[in-house]
């Protein structure tokens, strides 16, 4: 029977410990497995976007939206200055869905975020986020953008 995360010291470990554990766990267990050791060992030296986008790339539509969320509402925490300089896609994603769905609530969250964190992906996200906007006819959150 594997061991319960939360009772291994991960501090003493090696990182690949933690990739080979990674992967023996199912998708959905890996994203919780992910928040809890960013939460408790924020100074592993992991790529967490990296391990982010390999679990959600199995992950159907919904459930990537879902994790997208539940991870832009914890990660910066722990993680600001990553986040700034790596949200490209998932800022990128969660406003394509906001725009489709027109939850307009969460697309002007996503808004600030993006205006809080200048990112590294300027051109991919800032810019054709200002032209969908338009395109869509939400002329004052393009203005306000």
């Amino acid at each position: 029977m594997k061991k319960n995360y939360k009772e291994i010291n991960w501090e003493d470990s090696d990182i690949e410990k933690v990739f080979e554990y990674f992967d023996e766990l199912q998708a959905l267990e890996q994203l919780q497995f992910i928040k809890w050791l960013c939460q408790q060992h924020p100074k592993l030296d992991l790529d967490w976007f990296d391990l982010l986008y390999d679990v959600t790339e199995v992950l159907s539509y919904n459930e990537k939206i879902t994790a997208y969320e539940e991870f832009v509402f914890w990660f910066p925490e722990f993680q600001p200055k990553e986040y700034a300089e790596r949200c490209e896609f998932i800022e990128r994603d969660l406003c394509d869905y906001y725009i489709h769905t027109n939850n307009l609530q969460k697309l002007k969250e996503r808004i600030q975020a993006i205006i809080k964190n200048p990112i590294a992906g300027i051109d991919t996200v800032t810019i054709r986020l200002y032209y969908q906007l338009i395109y869509h006819g939400l002329f004052a959150e393009a203005a306000e953008y």
